[in-house]
């Protein structure tokens, strides 16, 4: 079934290289490269997940000395409409999901659910560790490319 898969996504069947299983092994050897943490390898990683499908973001937003909360960044897929947002909060280098508009890499519902909402009615400031997490919420609603789902 897999080797079926493989052979039909090939986007050029008539050339001897497999274009398609290229780009799967190239985007994980970068991933296990860049986002491997201490618990993962980083193809098992939320950042590592969302880059093998999506591959590399239009847009990469690095923030890693904001907030109390610890660092984080926001991808953006221009070409797909999608945002993710990924925040290290326990400031050991394994950066979680915390936004996300593709519905199947759900974020932190909280976040998520403040940063969908409407933002002159919603207020931040009762999140788990408190400050910190207004101004990642504001972020993301700055550069997000799209909107986000309600879970």
């Amino acid at each position: 079934f897999l080797n079926r898969f493989i052979e039909s996504a090939d986007p050029q069947p008539e050339t001897p290289e497999n274009e398609f299983m290229q780009a799967v092994d190239q985007r994980l050897a970068y991933a296990n490269m860049y986002f491997t943490s201490s618990q993962k390898p980083g193809s098992k990683t939320d950042r590592g997940q969302v880059y093998m499908l999506y591959g590399e973001p239009t847009e990469d937003i690095d923030r890693p000395v904001e907030a109390a909360v610890g660092p984080y960044v926001i991808w953006n897929y221009s070409h797909s409409g999608e945002t993710f947002a990924f925040a290290d909060l326990r400031k050991d280098g394994s950066y979680q999901l915390i936004y996300s508009t593709d519905e199947r890499f759900p974020g932190d519902p909280q976040i998520q659910g403040l940063v969908d909402t409407d933002t002159g009615t919603s207020s931040p400031t009762f999140l788990r560790t408190g400050r910190g997490y207004e101004a990642i919420i504001l972020d993301i609603r700055q550069h997000r490319t799209g909107t986000g789902f309600q879970q």
